[in-house]
């Protein structure tokens, strides 16, 4: 990759400015790691509530019918 090609035709960003761009950027990803852990867990505890799927008969194999 050129290093000297990347200024060309393109305002010079002063360090700071990339640094605090980072810095909310950074933030943003904890906080959105903060809220996945969080739907994670709440996920993890209603699992053993959920509703057991009911048994249907196979198709194919007839249900015993009384005539």
């Amino acid at each position: 990759m050129g290093a000297s090609m990347s200024t060309r035709g393109r305002a010079v960003i002063p360090a700071a400015a990339i640094r605090e761009r980072l810095q909310s950027i950074v933030s943003a990803l904890v906080e959105l790691e903060e809220i996945r852990a969080r739907v994670l867990a709440a996920e993890q505890s209603e699992k053993p509530t959920r509703p057991k799927p009911k048994k249907r008969p196979r198709r194919g194999k007839p249900t015993s019918r009384k005539r």
